[in-house]
């Protein structure tokens, strides 16, 4: 902590992929920020991370998490 410095850490479940259309399945991820392919365990490619930095920031400038539920 300190410094000024933004850290991005937890990187347990990711894996190196190369080619452009490269679609994945997980079973394995932060549920409040998985997107709702991985929800549904259907495939998916980079764009999951765009969502999960989506819900990040709105954490960061709300300080709530984006989709709240109790089911």
């Amino acid at each position: 902590m300190g410094g000024g410095k933004v850290k991005l850490a937890d990187f347990g479940i990711s894996k190196a992929v190369s080619g452009g259309n490269v679609l994945n399945v997980s079973k394995m991820g932060t549920p409040i920020y998985a997107s709702p392919e991985v929800l549904r365990k259907q495939p998916f490619d980079f764009k999951i991370d765009i969502w999960a930095l989506g819900c990040v920031v709105h954490y960061i400038a709300c300080l709530e998490i984006p989709f709240a539920t109790t089911t």
